[in-house]
């Protein structure tokens, strides 16, 4: 590992430009909830009472959403937009602000200050991408070393975004605008946005609920306007996921290292989805256990003292998924593509080889039954 005294400038500035992406979002949310926010939020009781009224009418008004889907798609990815986005949207967020619901959440102050410091003190200890992973780190190291530096950058990945998170729930409680709280059974759910829930996200044991725990947060907003626009609900799950992905590419920049991270991340999904439902649709695995369980359910069933082939199945499941997003991350804290495709040549392609083999393994074990 590289022990390198102090915090390099060159990812203070790269973690400063995750912070202007999450305040970009941020922007593009706080547009969002009062042009469209109500058309895709749950049903609330004035829009149950509305549609008892008149169940011809669907509540929401089309071309109003793609008219301002449009709008905040060129105003948040254009170089002009990137710039002035906030600017332009600064009435809009004003006009949701509650004074009287204006509060502080010291301890959201403190958890994104405690886990900036851990990720940057994990990340210096650790070294950065672009220096560590050389020519000469490839012919002087192991892949067990190469796995354990790739898990350090995950954790540290985990923490600056969980604090990046954090800050916007503090910067949307300061202005008084309502963030929902999950301890609050009286509060309803999705009314704004909350940050992302980065305990439950580490227990999940497939992509697709992973990324779901993930987007809980502003990008959740992004989404639900994505999926209402193209009606992606009624196309395959794969194909709907395609056009998400190419949309997220977008959305966070294109380039070419995260090409890569979002191409493995698709095939990884789409063959996750494949050995999920053979393992579900088995006969002779029909019993309640046999869902997939995330893995505190799991640590649950294992104090109760039901152990058996499914809960091994999930456990194999979050270890493969977790250790292919570490995997993934990488990505994400270099521009380098070289560097990318040396450590992923490496590592001999390591998440697609690993679920490929999952896979196969799946329909042996259900061919023999």
């Amino acid at each position: 590992m590289n022990n390198t005294p102090g915090i390099d400038i060159y990812d203070s500035l790269r973690y400063a430009a995750v912070m202007i992406m999450f305040t970009r979002m941020l922007s593009t949310v706080v547009y969002l909830c009062p042009n469209i926010g109500n058309n895709l939020k749950l049903k609330t009781r004035n829009n149950q009472k509305e549609k008892n009224q008149d169940d011809g009418k669907s509540g929401i008004d089309g071309r109003k959403m793609i008219s301002s889907f449009k709008e905040m798609f060129y105003y948040q990815t254009s170089i002009v937009g990137i710039n002035v986005g906030p600017i332009f949207n600064y009435q809009e967020f004003t006009s949701t602000m509650n004074p009287s619901k204006r509060h502080f959440n010291y301890f959201k102050i403190l958890d994104a200050f405690v886990t900036n410091t851990i990720g940057d003190l994990i990340y210096e200890y650790a070294g950065s991408v672009d220096n560590v992973l050389s020519d000469n780190y490839f012919q002087n190291t192991t892949i067990t070393e190469t796995l354990i530096y790739i898990t350090l950058i995950s954790i540290a990945f985990r923490f600056r975004l969980n604090s990046a998170f954090s800050l916007g729930e503090i910067i949307m409680n300061a202005c008084g605008v309502e963030v929902y709280n999950k301890n609050d059974p009286k509060c309803e759910k999705n009314k704004w946005i909350n940050g992302m829930d980065f305990k439950n996200y580490l227990c999940k044991n497939s992509f697709r609920s992973a990324m779901r725990a993930w987007n809980m947060s502003i990008q959740l907003w992004i989404y639900r306007c994505f999926y209402k626009m193209l009606n992606l609900h009624k196309l395959n799950r794969n194909i709907a996921l395609v056009i998400v992905i190419a949309f997220n590419m977008v959305w966070h920049g294109p380039y070419l290292a995260y090409f890569m991270a979002g191409s493995v991340f698709l095939f990884s999904t789409i063959i996750q989805d494949c050995i999920i439902n053979m393992y579900s649709n088995s006969k002779n695995i029909k019993t309640e256990a046999s869902n997939v369980k995330d893995l505190k359910e799991c640590w649950n069933l294992i104090r109760k003292g039901n152990v058996n082939f499914d809960i091994v199945f999930n456990l194999i499941l979050w270890i493969t998924t977790q250790t292919t997003v570490d995997f993934i991350i990488v990505a994400l804290f270099t521009t380098n593509v070289s560097i990318v495709w040396k450590l992923w040549k490496f590592l001999y392609f390591y998440p697609l080889i690993m679920w490929m083999l999952l896979l196969l393994f799946i329909k042996l074990v259900r061919s023999y039954k």
